[in-house]
């Protein structure tokens, strides 16, 4: 690594404009966590290309190895309001601003850019977001719902509008908009977790009709055989399988 550093750190004097080399040797301060040397070598890179957007996410990375969470949050929001802005960016976002508790600031900031860029698609995603976890279901479809066919390929669009569905009593309509986020492009986990909150709080309130609590079978069968000194085995299906089964 060292040899590697010296010898990108020379290229990178000589030719600052070969983004290759630039990227390499902001990944190796990285892995050594080496906050200001990573910036002084993503700022090097970006005075040659300007918005590129490894770099730029780099530079976040950076901001957040010196522990400057304000900068990476203003560097990520510049990231998502860009042309190069990829799908998955909004997520990180949004865990920047929860992580931080930054959420009455980013509407209003959101809502205050929509003012001035009414065709952004990135503001109404934002707020509607945001709203939903201020528990404001109704509000926040009034801003995600328009979006659907504008951010096809963002899985959290379909996430959250399921999610507020969920909320509001609605679970077919949850169902039907985790099936499509789980056949884009974009792999979010949140869909199979959601997925499976739908799963077992119907699960709750079907054993609350008939009396019965969720995995009681379970522990029925675990009391009989210590009862009868038979050995128990731990062989519940796969919850992947499960899950298929019931979506499918």
């Amino acid at each position: 690594f060292d040899e590697a550093k010296q010898l990108l750190g020379l290229l990178t004097e000589d030719e600052p404009s070969c983004l290759r080399a630039v990227i390499e040797l902001a990944l190796i301060h990285v892995h050594f966590q080496d906050g200001p040397a990573t910036l002084k070598t993503i700022e090097r890179g970006l005075a040659e290309t300007p918005d590129e957007h490894q770099l730029m996410m780099m530079k976040v990375s950076a901001y957040r190895l010196l522990e400057r969470d304000e900068d990476a949050v203003r560097t990520m929001e510049e990231i998502v309001r860009g042309e190069d802005r990829q799908a998955g960016n909004l997520g990180m976002l949004l865990a920047m601003y929860l992580r931080g508790q930054d959420t009455e600031r980013a509407i209003e900031s959101w809502k205050a850019w929509y003012v001035d860029h009414p065709d952004d698609v990135v503001a109404p995603f934002m707020v509607g977001v945001l709203l939903h976890y201020g528990n404001e279901f109704v509000e926040s479809n009034r801003w995600l719902v328009p979006l659907k066919d504008r951010l096809h390929d963002e899985p959290r669009i379909f996430v959250y509008r399921a999610m507020n569905a969920f909320n509001l009593g609605d679970r077919k309509t949850a169902r039907e908009l985790l099936d499509a986020a789980a056949l884009l492009p974009v792999v979010d986990p949140d869909v199979y977790y959601c997925r499976a909150e739908i799963t077992r709080d119907t699960e709750r309130r079907l054993g609350e009709e008939l009396g019965v609590k969720p995995g009681a079978e379970l522990l029925m069968g675990a009391e009989v055989a210590d009862e009868v000194g038979a050995q128990l085995e731990l062989v519940d299906r796969d919850i992947n399988v499960t899950l298929k089964r019931t979506w499918g």
